[in-house]
């Protein structure tokens, strides 16, 4: 048998099929299409359109029934939050409001008065607000500005449940997807009717939440024929693009994380436990049985607060994994590859005429793993999670005459690496784990320059794996297991997962890192002053 995995992309859908063996025996791509990048860059919105008309695109491209053993199931990796209100017809009531669209932003403040402090929300639902636009904000704000939108809205769907309801006719989504709505009970596993009811949001528009791997349906019969798919192929639950990529790149134990590396930089661990993600945080009298036998929305009783832990470090949110009663952790930095792709297109368009495909490889081969002479503050879209301010602006300090290309590139290659390391030791600070190794995937994890830099400013070991698609192998490795083929995830994981290069970092470079690094981590302080003068001179 085989198996496919469907991935929603940020800028394309993506559709491969799966050997039960792990080869790829077909696989196509499309992006969204010029309307879909007009939309999204005039007005920050996504038509749902543009989506599904790409989904069907690379499912018929990819010509599954073409392919010696037919596949058996299909299911769907998504970019998280995105969600629209749907009518009883699943078309979209209003577009989709992007992760880079702030209006949904004005609404943190109104959530943490009502659901009475971010100590609350962490505990019931996993998510902390400053770390994204999460689909409650959305809500609010299509509710603010949609007369009668509760009437109008059968569903509210993120492309998960969009495009199972479009194989299928039922509107699923899976836990990982639900826990970032920020209206979902992370530990009963259910949507949380305290907070729907604080918003008058009718409980019965939030689509059905599953776990990962679980049967929605059989594909409907005018989908298969139009799309070229087996008729009896069956659609299985899948999950939050950051859950399945973590999945893909073999993260099924506490300890070993997983670093992807693509146009956003996103890290993955995963826990036994909600409790033990902040356990370390919790005063001397705090017991785990105290909390054990009491919800989850009830510890303020117990004297903790968030708010007097991120006096000390701030927390990372989590979601449901897609391993039964396990848990994942989150920590995303939008100033990722997108950075890069800015340095190729603005400062080396000449040598991307040149070098075509091999333009990366070019630069890299001209980039040592000791630190440049340059300090690179990679705010192109503000700083991120733990630091959350919009307005800082990217910095590059130190050129001179000799100056060249690969010089920045190389300190923009340690300047998001010093920004992952601020990141994993604010993590470290208020987790009781350790990091074993990481395990990178995505575009960038193809460079093995900028690994190693990775791996000396971290100071840990970096490991790269043979199948790069690991979104889509992850949604088959759960269709496999539904189907019988592999006893659990974990054997899927042991089998279809391999390491494929291991990156140890080199101890002088290590060191000299740490030094340059400890200075990095003050520019932001010395530089607020000039974004702040400069985003008010841009107004």
């Amino acid at each position: 048998m085989s198996h496919i995995g469907l991935d929603i992309g940020f800028t394309g859908a993506k559709a491969v099929v799966f050997s039960l063996e792990g080869r790829i025996l077909s696989k196509s791509y499309s992006d969204y299409g010029s309307g879909y990048k007009s939309n999204l860059l005039l007005k920050n919105e996504i038509d749902p359109y543009h989506i599904i008309s790409a989904v069907k695109k690379v499912l018929r491209q990819c010509k599954s029934t073409s392919v010696k053993d037919k596949p058996k199931t299909i299911a769907v990796s998504v970019s998280g939050d995105d969600l629209f209100p749907a009518d009883n017809e699943g078309r979209s009531v209003y577009n989709v409001l992007s992760a880079y669209n702030r209006k949904p932003v004005k609404y943190r403040k109104l959530i943490l008065d009502r659901l009475s402090g971010p100590d609350n929300i962490f505990y019931q639902t996993g998510q902390v607000l400053e770390t994204d636009v999460l689909g409650l904000p959305r809500i609010l704000w299509l509710n603010d500005n949609i007369d009668d939108l509760f009437k109008k809205t059968w569903k509210f769907l993120c492309w998960e449940s969009y495009i199972n309801w479009y194989m299928t006719g039922f509107a699923v989504t899976d836990f990982s997807n639900a826990s970032r709505f920020l209206t979902f009970d992370i530990i009963h596993k259910r949507w949380a009717k305290n907070i729907l009811d604080a918003f008058g949001i009718p409980e019965n528009t939030m689509p059905d939440a599953v776990q990962a791997g679980s049967f929605i349906g059989k594909i409907r019969a005018g989908v298969a024929e139009e799309l070229n798919l087996p008729p009896d192929l069956n659609v299985v639950a899948g999950g939050f693009d950051q859950a399945t990529a973590a999945l893909g790149a073999g993260i099924i134990e506490p300890g070993i994380f997983s670093l992807g590396m693509g146009t956003v930089f996103a890290s993955h661990w995963i826990i036994d436990e909600f409790t033990k993600a902040i356990i370390k945080e919790m005063p001397n009298n705090y017991t785990k049985s105290k909390y054990r036998n009491k919800p989850a929305n009830a510890l303020t009783d117990s004297g903790v607060s968030l708010n007097t832990m991120q006096n000390r470090a701030k927390p990372y949110p989590y979601c449901g994994y897609l391993m039964k009663d396990r848990y994942m952790g989150l920590l995303c930095n939008f100033n990722g590859s997108n950075a890069i792709n800015w340095f190729f297109d603005n400062l080396a368009a000449y040598e991307k005429s040149r070098y075509k495909n091999d333009v990366y490889e070019y630069f890299n081969k001209q980039i040592s793993s000791s630190p440049s002479n340059l300090f690179f503050m990679p705010h192109f879209t503000g700083a991120t999670y733990p630091t959350n301010d919009q307005f800082s602006l990217g910095a590059c300090i130190g050129f001179n005459l000799s100056t060249g290309k690969a010089d920045i590139l190389k300190s923009m290659y340690e300047g998001l690496a010093f920004e992952l390391k601020l990141n994993y030791l604010n993590l470290l600070s208020v987790s009781n784990f350790k990091i074993k190794n990481i395990n990178a995937v995505g575009g960038s994890s193809r460079s093995k320059a900028w690994l190693q830099i990775i791996a000396n400013i971290l100071n840990i070991e970096m490991k790269t794996l043979k199948i790069d698609e690991g979104g889509c192998l992850a949604c088959a490795i759960l269709g496999a297991v539904y189907a019988g083929e592999f006893s659990n995830i974990s054997e899927g994981i042991k089998k279809l997962v391999e390491i494929s290069d291991t990156i140890t970092p080199e101890r002088k470079n290590a060191v000299l890192f740490e030094e340059k690094f400890n200075i990095y981590k003050n520019i932001y302080s010395k530089t607020k002053s000039f974004s702040k003068f400069l985003s008010i001179l841009k107004k």
